[in-house]
């Protein structure tokens, strides 16, 4: 007979563990994402995950029963075993937790979960005119079936619009125009890819004569400058969408592109936007240190690889090439490059594209180099 002692342990254990795998269903699986089902094999029953803890648990119960006399011995073989598992189970959970870390997930999907939404209508004072080669980049989520960015002249939108764009989703279109003395002009119209329950990325930059439109990374068309940069001063979006980030970036860059990086240490980023330029056939980011290179980062569209690999003295190491190939000639990307302390971490469009074992201590990079088939559009390193 179990007594009403075993059977309350067996309870509280059974609870802990209907805990447990609700964690694992539900906060892993959406803090996470699936990197750590992965990592343990977990599937949607969890099968490998509880085989593994109670053949540890099994056999660590057999053992402290053989090292210890038991009035009971089922009673105490249960109570043993639901120990067992029961930390087993919470090792797993912590170095989940651990793993995820280490690797930067976690910080990264909470901060995505928990990110703010930003009110809208959204107005902004712009604190210096507009510049050839900067970007406004808006992101969020659609919510409806219109919803507006204008570019003002004034607080109020009668003061004047020079750029006008309304992202209308039932018409699966955008639509651009310039409102000037009390009158629209001309419309210009590019079908649109923004779909209801969606997220968006729209980027407007602005050159010396127009505008440059893109969405969701793919170019969607220019429209020419009706008055000038120098006359927008207020930012307007209104409609049905959730705004989660509004950021003015950008410039123009040379190419090749070259500047001074006072050690890439654990904890810095080095973040970099462009597009393809026509015909692309490769491009590479390169961190250097001296005449070697720390990390050469080279996508190459022909292959349809992206080749990484580091130059310690004078010598190229082994190439590493596997992954798939996020880029694209007809769209923009965004490369995000996160030092850590045994790797940097790199993701493309938002998303963990791979890892690259330091081969030369990341503190000794001075420079950056970036050249070949592109065009930049923003670099940002912190």
């Amino acid at each position: 007979m179990i007594s009403e002692k075993d059977k309350t342990a067996k309870q509280h254990i059974r609870a802990v563990g209907e805990v447990y795998i609700d964690l694992c269903k539900s906060g892993l699986r959406r803090i996470l994402g699936k990197s750590v089902p992965k990592v343990f094999g977990i599937d949607t029953k969890h099968r490998l995950h509880c085989s593994v803890c109670k053949a540890i648990s099994l056999c660590a119960a057999f053992f402290i029963l053989s090292n210890g006399r038991q009035a009971n011995a089922l009673a105490s073989f249960w109570h043993q075993f639901c120990c067992c598992y029961c930390c087993c189970c919470c090792c797993c959970f912590l170095f989940a937790i651990h793993f995820e870390f280490c690797k930067g997930n976690l910080f990264k999907h909470i901060h995505k979960i928990m990110e703010r939404q930003m009110k809208v209508p959204y107005l902004a004072k712009l604190e210096n005119a507009i510049q050839p080669g900067q970007s406004l980049i808006a992101r969020g989520l659609v919510t409806g079936d219109r919803f507006d960015i204008n570019f003002q002249q004034g607080v109020h939108e009668h003061n004047g619009i020079a750029l006008h764009v309304s992202c209308r989703q039932h018409e699966k279109t955008f639509v651009l125009n310039t409102f000037d003395e009390g009158s629209w002009k001309k419309e210009t119209r590019f079908k649109s890819p923004l779909k209801v329950g969606e997220p968006f990325d729209l980027r407007i930059r602005a050159h010396d004569d127009r505008f440059e439109m893109f969405a969701n990374h793919k170019h969607v068309g220019d429209y020419k400058h009706m008055q000038p940069l120098t006359s927008i001063s207020h930012l307007l979006i209104t409609g049905t969408c959730e705004l989660h980030s509004v950021l003015w970036e950008g410039n123009y860059y040379p190419k090749p592109y070259e500047c001074r990086v006072d050690g890439f240490k654990p904890g810095r980023r080095l973040f970099v936007s462009g597009v393809p330029a026509d015909g692309a056939k490769k491009f590479s980011i390169n961190l250097c240190s001296g005449t070697d290179i720390a990390f050469h980062f080279n996508p190459r569209f022909n292959e349809k690889k992206v080749v990484r690999n580091a130059m310690v003295n004078g010598s190229w190491g082994n190439e590493e090439r596997n992954g798939d190939f996020p880029f694209d000639k007809k769209k923009n990307f965004d490369i995000l490059f996160v030092c850590e302390t045994q790797a940097i971490q790199v993701y493309v469009n938002n998303m963990e594209f791979t890892n690259f074992v330091h081969r030369l201590a990341p503190e000794k990079i001075d420079s950056l180099k970036i050249e070949g088939d592109l065009e930049l559009q923003l670099i940002h390193l912190e």
